[in-house]
């Protein structure tokens, strides 16, 4: 298996262009990764394939919970008689609230029983409504996505379920058809690709030092680098600006740790005021948006300095038992910015990958909207805290053309049959030639690319069989027209 180290020494040979210096390098790893992804995208291969499922879930009311809910006209917030245990932040953020026949977009989930409304409730104040409803109605597909191949109800993961293709149709016809977007069934029959959404992006961290009185186990005097994203809708957006901090032991203090601050780029802090219902008619700035942050694992810890191109992993929380890491992912709430970083596994290079799709994310909406469900799940408390929704389970599976990770660290391998690594080779090598303006090189190794390409495609690229039957061809003839004559082809394309 070639690695990005044997990749880049190939290249090396090849242009005798040998650099020490590690932004050299880093310039060549950008021109791998580029004819990576060039070659990645150029084609449908099949080994570029995912399957995964997309849960669903039912419209929740107060036949099914029991609960009413509290409304004032013109209040954005609503309130609900108990703890509805299937009310989180990354389910039905985004999604519909209905309320004495009005629909209204959730702009943000207070577990267990509170959600904030995008806009003021306009109806009949009532502390104990029984008209509502919540309606999930769009769905985001995975970060990862880069085209749909199908989507389907499957007898898995509940066994003996129902079987059923979902045709894709665009939203102009969908429009055309006019159908009625608020029809239900238990099953769906068509998906919408409906506009995405993008979710902006982080600014800067600040370094507040290091507190006293907290635990921990990071070397003291080890440096660390950070960058934070926003979170909206359990969806990401693009990194901020980076900064690399030194953990260290404060005045008065016995273990190491750091205090990061998410600020924006004049240095004021990013966070939405407390909400307060009195005055707070229209969403706040930032309401609704909470904060991750992410460590390059690519990086000297002695030296402060990176070892290429950096490799973002998610920095997690921890529990204080050894035995039990909550890889829970460290996420400030839309009224916090400061996070505390003191375990040394919260910064694993084993933590998710930060996928670089710059907050742009693809969603869809079935039609019509499932409202039934498989199987109910209780709230579970587990005995290390961590606790499990209820859910009303019914899920969609879904097959797609992923993103590829780039190539950070020198062991990283392009996630494709060796056979193919040289195809990566030879289109950084046109970019390279192009780059320094040898066109005759360049054109040499496009040729290249192309015929190994071509060989690629005959054994990697999925082909359907087909029958398909030729046109008719009517002769003139004397006295009118000949029967046409027929003939069926099997075929690949």
């Amino acid at each position: 298996m070639a690695n990005l180290k044997e990749i880049r020494a190939k290249i090396q040979n090849i242009t005798s262009f040998k650099p020490t210096n590690q932004d050299h390098l880093n310039d060549i790893d950008e021109l791998i990764n580029g004819a990576f992804r060039y070659t990645w995208l150029c084609r449908q291969w099949f080994f570029a394939q995912k399957t995964t499922f997309l849960n669903v879930t039912p419209d929740l009311d107060n036949t099914i919970t029991s609960l009413t809910v509290g409304v004032v006209d013109f209040s954005r917030k609503v309130t609900f008689s108990g703890n509805l245990r299937s009310l989180t932040s990354d389910v039905y953020e985004g999604q519909i609230f209905e309320c004495q026949g009005r629909e209204y977009k959730i702009l943000k989930v207070v577990p267990f029983n509170e959600i904030h409304l995008s806009e003021p409730f306009r109806g009949t104040t009532t502390t104990a409504d029984t008209t509502w409803k919540l309606k999930i109605k769009y769905y985001n597909l995975p970060e990862d996505l880069v085209q749909v191949l199908s989507i389907s109800h499957r007898d898995a993961p509940i066994v003996g379920g129902r079987r059923q293709y979902l045709t894709a149709i665009n939203s102009k016809r969908e429009e055309e058809l006019q159908l009625a977007e608020n029809r239900t069934a238990s099953y769906a029959d068509f998906y919408i690709h409906i506009p995405p959404k993008n979710i902006p992006s982080g600014e800067k961290l600040k370094d507040l030092g290091s507190t006293i009185g907290i635990l921990g186990d990071l070397t003291n005097n080890s440096y660390h680098e950070f960058c934070w994203c926003f979170r909206k809708e359990s969806m990401y957006g693009p990194l901020s600006d980076s900064i690399i901090v030194q953990a260290l032991t404060p005045e008065g203090g016995t273990k190491p740790n750091i205090n990061l601050r998410a600020v924006t780029h004049d240095d004021q802090e990013v966070k939405t005021p407390t909400y307060a219902d009195a005055v707070d008619k229209m969403p706040n700035v930032w309401e609704g948006y909470s904060k991750v942050l992410w460590t390059n694992v690519n990086f000297n810890h002695t030296t402060g300095k990176r070892l290429g191109l950096p490799k973002w992993v998610m920095v997690t929380t921890k529990a204080l038992a050894d035995s039990q890491y909550d890889h829970a992912p460290y996420i400030l709430k839309d009224e916090e910015s400061e996070w505390i970083i003191n375990w040394s596994a919260s910064l694993s290079a084993g933590n998710p990958k930060y996928i670089e799709i710059d907050g742009h994310h693809h969603i869809i909406r079935p039609y019509p909207r499932i409202n039934s469900y498989d199987a109910k799940y209780s709230f579970v408390v587990g005995a290390d805290g961590a606790t499990a929704p209820e859910q009303y389970f019914r899920q969609l599976e879904l097959r797609y053309i992923y993103k590829a990770q780039d190539l950070a660290q020198i062991t990283d391998s392009p996630e494709m049959p060796f056979e193919l690594h040289d195809l990566v080779v030879y289109k950084a090598l046109e970019d390279y030639y192009t780059k320094i303006g040898n066109l005759q090189l360049a054109t040499v190794y496009r040729n290249r690319f192309e015929m190994d390409l071509k060989a690629a495609t005959t054994k990697y690229v999925e082909h359907f069989d087909v029958e398909h039957q030729r046109a008719f061809q009517f002769a003139a003839g004397r006295g009118g027209f000949i029967a046409p004559s027929t003939s069926i082809k099997r075929s690949s394309f």
